[in-house]
């Protein structure tokens, strides 16, 4: 994540975060607050599902085991009640 404040660069905040191919970025106007970027920041962030994909990525899962979790989750979804 890069964090830009105004009163270093004099130009408007920048906050970014790059994974691969994803990019989330808000761009802050002067008279913007830098709280309220955080917090759009973390929601964008959050939506894109990257930290989603940091998390599952973050150790190797062997294939034998990946198939079982995947069928678990199946089991799982066709045992819960449905949505309306």
């Amino acid at each position: 994540m890069r964090l830009t404040g105004r009163t270093i660069s004099g130009r408007p905040v920048h906050i970014q975060l790059i994974t691969e191919m994803l990019v989330s970025e808000i761009i802050l106007g002067e008279d913007d607050r830098v709280e309220w970027a955080i917090k759009a920041f973390r929601r964008k962030v959050q939506r894109s599902g990257v930290l989603k994909d940091l998390r599952k990525k973050r150790y190797f899962v062997k294939p034998s085991l990946a198939r079982r979790l995947k069928e678990a989750s199946a089991r799982r979804r066709r045992k819960s009640p449905k949505r309306t």
